[in-house]
């Protein structure tokens, strides 16, 4: 896979961190319904809807060719496939706010149990998982040694009997 396919949401969470400080500089000197949604905030949400299925795309990618990658590397795809739900509830809280424009779920005025058992918790959750999935991973200097050893050995199979 091409290096560039990483790049893009890179390049689109760099936009919607340019959309959201703009929309945030804007409503801040007005004085009336600055917690209301915004043109600023539906296109940053949008954005953001945009990296969640090009997120699940490449999943859908890497899943369907599992059996080509290393134990290591299936345990990581594993845990992208563990964290989409998480990220999916994540993101339907702001796209409702968003949408209905109901303070309900709204991250600062809104319910505190919608936030935490929509946002906070699933939050946690990721995180949990990616450091753990992180911890269990050998770092990418040891694969690339076992890898070397894998192929001097089959190689040379005096110098495997000799080991």
């Amino acid at each position: 896979m091409r290096r560039w396919i990483f790049i893009i949401p890179q390049v689109l969470t760099t936009i919607d961190i340019g959309i959201s400080v703009g929309g945030f500089v804007t409503v801040s000197q007005k004085e009336s319904g600055q917690l209301l949604p915004t043109p600023y905030s539906r296109a940053g949400v949008a954005i953001l809807a945009v990296i969640f299925l090009f997120t699940a795309g490449l999943l859908a990618y890497f899943y369907h060719r599992r059996r080509q990658y290393a134990h290591e590397e299936n345990r990581l795809i594993v845990c992208v496939g563990f964290c989409i739900p998480l990220l999916l509830v994540r993101i339907l809280y702001s796209v409702i706010f968003v949408v209905t424009a109901d303070m309900t779920w709204n991250a600062v005025k809104g319910s505190p149990t919608a936030y935490l058992l929509m946002t906070m918790l699933p939050e946690v959750a990721l995180i949990a998982a990616c450091t753990f999935t992180i911890t269990k991973v050998s770092p990418l200097e040891k694969q690339d040694q076992k890898k070397k050893d894998q192929r001097t050995s089959a190689e040379d199979p005096s110098e495997a009997n000799s080991a």
